[in-house]
């Protein structure tokens, strides 16, 4: 794909209704299912008080049944590489035929165009700067504050090119501006972080040659992961403080198995509550004697106090007859 090691696949995915003004001729040199048409980008400005439109190259991969009309509205998406130069005419669009939806005739749409191409992408930070926009100024909560600044990330795409055959690399420009949801968006992005951004075309910069986006999310924006010895000793560094990592305790002693440890409570228990047990009377019979008999440690025998002997009941005295000598003498 391409000849040297640089990264491809960071991208840009337009989505949006485009006007079809023209369509071109397909010999161009580049294979007939390729067909090229005249479209265009309609912004309304940084501070809205501009209508501009930005003319592109729109080229579709389909079979003649999924050719566009010339003077109609669709609704387009697909890989979007800039030419880097003041003439957008050489902008690129290449979208699937079979994905275009036909809104309505050119000339019968009430509907605006402006502002209505959305933004996809994915690329890494090569500058950050601010600037004061007038349209912030209603962010100020006194007179006296001072201009809210707008951060302005200038972002390089590399992505392969399917007609050209080759790596094409391009700038875009992102705006965050200091909204309250956007506050600490721009603190936490450096130079080189790479960073996924959803927004809309708003507007062409004419002195660095990029497409100014307004930016309305950030998925990613972080920086390159830390070594594994800083991430060992807690020394990683990072835009924002992290929580302290959690260490696991290492198991020395068989002992410090938690089932052991119920189990070892469950067993001081039993031995505690043994004592009461053994102070209730004995019952009679064959099971009192059984259970009294029953094998118990030592310590726990000469602790406990000595059951009462009882006494044996004197049998009751009979009267004995007298003897036979006794009653032959009276």
């Amino acid at each position: 794909m391409s000849e040297n090691n640089n990264p491809t696949y960071h991208g840009i995915y337009l989505s949006g209704n485009f006007d079809i003004e023209e369509k071109l001729s397909p010999n161009h040199g580049w294979r007939n299912e390729y067909r090229a048409y005249v479209t265009y980008i309609g912004c309304a400005g940084l501070d809205q008080d501009q209508r501009l439109s930005y003319g592109i190259k729109a080229k579709g991969y389909s079979s003649p049944s999924f050719m566009l009309s010339e003077n109609h509205i669709y609704f387009l998406r697909g890989s979007f590489f800039p030419s880097k130069s003041a003439d957008t005419d050489n902008d690129q669009f290449l979208f699937e035929g079979s994905d275009a939806c036909l809104l309505s005739a050119s000339e019968g749409c009430v509907t605006d165009l402006v502002d209505s191409v959305g933004v996809t992408s994915l690329g890494f930070v090569v500058r950050i700067h601010t600037i004061v926009e007038k349209c912030c100024n209603m962010l100020k909560k006194s007179p006296s504050d001072p201009d809210p600044k707008t951060t302005v990330l200038t972002v390089e795409h590399a992505d392969y090119h399917p007609i050209m055959k080759s790596r094409r690399v391009s700038r875009m420009e992102y705006l965050i501006r200091p909204s309250r949801d956007m506050a600490g968006i721009a603190a936490s992005i450096v130079v080189g972080s790479e960073c996924h951004f959803h927004g809309f075309i708003k507007d062409f910069n004419q002195e660095t040659n990029c497409y100014v986006v307004i930016k309305v999310y950030l998925t990613t924006g972080f920086q390159q992961q830390p070594t594994v010895p800083a991430i060992e000793s807690g020394t990683a560094p990072g835009p924002t403080k992290k929580p302290p990592k959690f260490m696991v305790k290492k198991i020395t002693a068989r002992a410090d198995f938690p089932e052991d440890k119920v189990a070892m409570t469950s067993k001081s228990d039993n031995k505690v509550a043994a004592p009461c047990e053994l102070q209730l009377p004995p019952s009679p019979g064959p099971s009192g004697e059984k259970s009294g008999s029953s094998g118990e440690s030592p310590s726990i025998s000469k602790s406990l106090p000595a059951p009462t002997k009882k006494r044996a009941r004197y049998q009751p005295k009979r009267n004995l007859p007298p003897p036979s000598g006794e009653e032959s003498g009276e």
